[in-house]
C-alpha cells in the first residue's frame, strides 16, 4: 500500500497555496509553538448556514423533480443551524470587524438563501448534493464534500464571502479529481459559485458562477499536492517550521485569521509591525 503523506480536505488546499506555514499550523497544530485559536467568525458560520439552506432546497428538488416553489424550507434549515451554532457552550461567534452586526445575522443569512433559491435552474437536475467523497492524489488522501453535481456532468461548489474566492482553481481541481475517482469520467465542467456576503443595508447580489478550466485545474492540483508532500516530508524529518514557505503578503496574515500570529511557529508576521 502506498504511504499516505499529507492527507487533507479540498477546502483547505487553497490555504497551502496562499501560505504554507499557515496551512501547516491549521493542519497539524504542532505543540509547543504557542498557536492560538479564535471563535469561528460570522463569515464562516454564515457560509455553513447558507450551505445547509442550499442542501435543503436542492434535496427537495431531487426528491420532487422540480425546484421548490419558495425558499422557506431552505431558510428554516439555515436559521436552525445558525441558532445551534449560537447555543454551543464551547464557543461564541466572532462578529468583530465584520460587515454584519449580531442583529443582522439572521436577516443576512435568510437573504443569502433566498438568492440561492432564485438562482436554481429549473432544468438543472441535481444528482448529488452535499456528498462526502475521498480519493488518493499522488501520495495523499484528499476528502471533499460535493456541494452540487448535476446529471449533465457539471460540478459546482458554493462559496460565500465578502471577497471573491481565493484560488478557486485549486479547490475545484481537487473536487474534480476526487469526484472523477468516485464517479468515473462523468465530470464535464467545473464552476465555483460565489455568493457575495454584503451589508444588509445593500441589495443582495445574485450568485455568480466562475467557470474553471478542468484539465488545467487538475494539473495544478497534482503539482501542488506533490510540493505539499515534499514540504511535509521535510518537516517530518527535520521538525523545522521553515519547511513550509510563509507568505506575510497574504491578507490572512493577521491575528484574526492565522493561529501562528505572534507565535514561535512563524516569525513572518513581524514584517507587518514595520508598516
Amino acid at each position: 500500500m502506498t504511504e499516505i503523506i499529507a492527507s487533507d480536505c479540498a477546502s483547505r488546499l487553497p490555504a497551502y497555496v496562499d501560505c504554507g506555514r499557515r496551512w501547516a499550523a491549521l493542519r497539524f497544530w504542532p505543540d509547543g509553538y504557542g498557536l492560538h485559536s479564535r471563535p469561528p467568525s460570522i463569515a464562516m458560520v454564515a457560509g455553513s448556514c447558507t450551505h445547509t439552506g442550499q442542501e435543503a432546497l436542492l434535496s427537495d428538488f431531487m426528491a420532487q423533480g422540480v425546484p421548490p416553489a419558495t425558499p422557506a424550507r431552505g431558510i428554516e434549515a439555515a436559521l436552525e443551524r445558525y441558532l445551534a451554532e449560537r447555543q454551543r457552550e464551547d464557543q461564541a461567534v466572532d462578529f468583530s470587524d465584520d460587515i454584519w452586526r449580531e442583529a443582522d445575522a439572521e436577516r443576512g443569512i435568510s437573504r443569502m438563501v433566498e438568492a440561492v433559491h432564485r438562482a436554481i435552474e429549473p432544468d438543472a437536475e441535481p444528482e448529488l448534493v452535499e456528498k462526502g467523497m475521498r480519493a488518493q492524489i499522488s501520495k495523499s488522501e484528499v476528502s471533499c464534500t460535493v456541494d452540487l453535481f448535476l446529471i449533465r456532468g457539471e460540478l459546482k461548489d458554493l462559496k460565500t464571502g465578502a471577497r471573491k474566492p481565493r484560488r478557486p482553481d485549486v479547490q475545484m481541481g481537487v473536487q474534480s479529481l476526487v469526484t472523477r475517482a468516485n464517479l468515473g469520467e462523468r465530470v464535464k465542467g467545473l464552476a465555483m459559485t460565489h455568493l457575495a456576503r454584503v451589508p444588509v443595508t445593500k441589495r443582495q447580489p445574485a450568485p455568480l458562477d466562475i467557470p474553471i478550466r478542468q484539465a488545467a485545474a487538475e494539473q495544478l492540483v497534482l503539482e501542488t499536492v506533490r510540493r505539499m508532500e515534499r514540504d511535509v516530508a521535510e518537516w517530518t524529518a527535520t521538525g523545522d517550521p521553515a519547511s513550509f514557505a510563509a507568505n506575510p503578503g497574504s491578507f490572512l496574515c493577521s491575528e484574526k485569521y492565522c493561529p501562528a500570529w505572534n507565535s514561535r511557529w512563524c516569525g513572518a508576521w513581524r514584517l507587518k509591525e514595520q508598516k
